[in-house]
């Protein structure tokens, strides 16, 4: 009889378990059906919206009009993709919006198929975009509430810097949660952090104003064994460790701090000139240390700042004659110059021009290599005649001022001169001396 009981209790158990199985889905399949059923709706409202759209092109308010619909359409789909993807799954959406599409393109033009993979693609990417939004916030809302937790555990244990940290973190992640954030609220979670906040100044100030009178003493103590500059360090420390400290300090006060401090320069000054030694940019040094650092910013200094050339002209005087140069420079930062010269000596002259390249530039020197060509006239008691001079140079530039440099240059010159009988001709080499006046 119990055996029978029992088996028909099993049987009714089973049977109730099946008819809520199909009403679950049954219900299933009704929602999958409702939900694709509104996917068609807004996709043929879509595609209608948007050529109606441009049709009214001259016409604002219809165009805003079906702007609305167009929009409308798309957040309403969009709505139903995400309630879809909840339910059956992403793949499950695609299969059945690939089963639409394969409806449509039977009887749609070209144009229209055009609008609807434009609109079925975009709803899948911002269905598939509200989903992942979805997952994070989830995710971000777990780790704020856990985050929270630790930081109550921290605050109870009176750490509260680790406290502070994890309430921190709980608010950072407030960007990421979709709607009002709960679990705390956000006004707990602030008012929580805030305290914590107020509780660590104070907790701060207090160990500040231990080790800042720790400091103080321990620098008394260093002033009078005539250890300066570590009592120096030590009130220093104590003077930096104010800006934790919230209430006015004492013991020692701020006055009875800075006394002490100057009192230890002031001796420490007395001590370090009794050596010696001489104060320059904070640090206390020789003489000579001073002029050596000196010196080596100064040649520091000169390296980066070469003579300019460019766009500066000279008038030289050399011996025995004169001349003008202009120095240009390249889009290559190659820097040339082009010279006229003109030289006299008794019964001779020279007239020519020279064009250089800079080779080097310090502070105070230039180095170039040019070439110079020279027309000769000359004229003695027993004959006349003309002439050329060809000349290869190497020379510089010492720069006494900015304004003011002095020449040298040398190299060989084929010089060659004849009369109305004779002419000559024969390799020589040249020095040429000047100083050259600079107008810019």
């Amino acid at each position: 009889m119990r055996k029978n009981l029992i088996i028909t209790l099993m049987e009714l158990i089973f049977l109730l378990l099946c008819i809520d199985t199909n009403i679950v889905h049954a219900k299933a399949k009704e929602n999958k059906k409702q939900l694709l059923s509104n996917l068609n709706v807004n996709c043929a409202m879509y595609v209608d919206s948007y050529f109606q759209y441009y049709r009214y092109a001259f016409s604002p308010d219809l165009r805003d009009h079906y702007k609305e619909i167009m929009d409308s359409s798309l957040n309403a789909a969009t709505d139903d993709a995400v309630e879809f993807i909840r339910l059956f799954g992403l793949n499950e959406l695609k299969r059945e919006i690939k089963n639409i599409k394969a409806v449509y393109s039977i009887s749609a033009t070209p144009q229209d198929m055009y609008i609807v993979e434009k609109f079925f693609n975009t709803v899948l990417t911002e269905a598939t975009d509200r989903i992942e939004k979805i997952e994070a916030s989830k995710k971000a809302a777990k780790f704020r509430t856990e985050c929270y937790r630790k930081g109550l555990q921290f605050l109870k244990a009176k750490n509260y810097n680790l406290a502070l940290r994890q309430f921190e973190d709980a608010i950072s992640q407030n960007s990421y949660i979709i709607g009002e954030p709960r679990n705390p609220s956000n006004d707990k979670l602030y008012r929580v952090r805030d305290e914590t906040e107020k509780k660590l100044r104070e907790e701060r100030s207090r160990q500040a104003t231990k080790d800042r009178r720790k400091h103080y003493l321990e620098g008394l103590l260093l002033l009078k064994t005539g250890d300066y500059l570590e009592a120096l360090e030590e009130f220093e420390v104590a003077i930096r460790l104010n800006s934790d400290i919230i209430v006015e300090p004492s013991n020692p006060t701020n006055d009875e701090l800075y006394q002490a401090k100057e009192e230890t320069e002031q001796k420490f000054e007395t001590h370090q000139r009794a050596k010696g030694l001489i104060k320059f940019e904070g640090k206390w040094m020789k003489p000579e240390e001073k002029a050596r650092i000196e010196k080596e910013r100064k040649r520091k200094w000169r390296e980066k700042h070469p003579v300019e050339l460019a766009e500066r002209g000279s008038l030289g005087l050399n011996w025995p004659g004169v001349s003008a140069r202009y120095w240009l420079k390249t889009t290559g930062d190659i820097f040339y110059s082009l010279e006229g010269r003109a030289q006299f000596e008794k019964g001779v002259s020279a007239f020519g021009g020279r064009a250089c390249i800079c080779l080097s530039r310090t502070y105070a020197f230039v180095s170039y290599v040019g070439a110079e060509i020279d027309y000769i006239k000359f004229k003695s008691e027993m004959t006349s005649g003309t002439g050329f001079a060809y000349y290869g140079l190497l020379g510089g530039e010492i720069f006494f001022t900015r304004k003011m440099a002095f020449g040298l240059d040398f190299g060989p010159a084929y010089i060659t001169i004849g009369d109305k009988d004779y002419s000559v001709g024969n390799i020589h080499f040249v020095v040429n001396l000047g100083l050259n006046f600079y107008l810019n």
